[in-house]
């Protein structure tokens, strides 16, 4: 594979990773202002706690499980286009 294709795709990947992040968290807040409300009150201001995707499956509103299936199908795809590549996360780093 030449050199700048492979790099294009590299670009490309990190875009998605970002993209994936992003929607992630927009998810997550979306989340927090409806059905973990409730959860919402019981962080201060700097609490720190790490969400995951899994945190998401079991909502109710069909809004967020069409968010939480377009996050997982990002997911496979990095993860194919990582494969096909074979494109290191350090690569996918800024």
């Amino acid at each position: 594979m030449n050199k700048p294709y492979r790099n294009s795709v590299v670009e490309v990947t990190k875009y998605l990773v970002g993209f994936r992040h992003e929607l992630f968290g927009k998810a997550l807040n979306f989340a927090m202002d409806h059905e973990l409300n409730e959860i919402d009150g019981v962080f201060n201001e700097g609490d720190t706690f790490v969400f995951e995707l899994d945190h998401l499956d079991n909502s109710d509103d069909q809004t967020l499980q069409k968010l939480v299936d377009l996050i997982r199908t990002i997911d496979g795809t990095l993860h194919s286009i990582c494969n096909i590549h074979n494109i290191e996360d350090s690569e996918l780093e800024d």
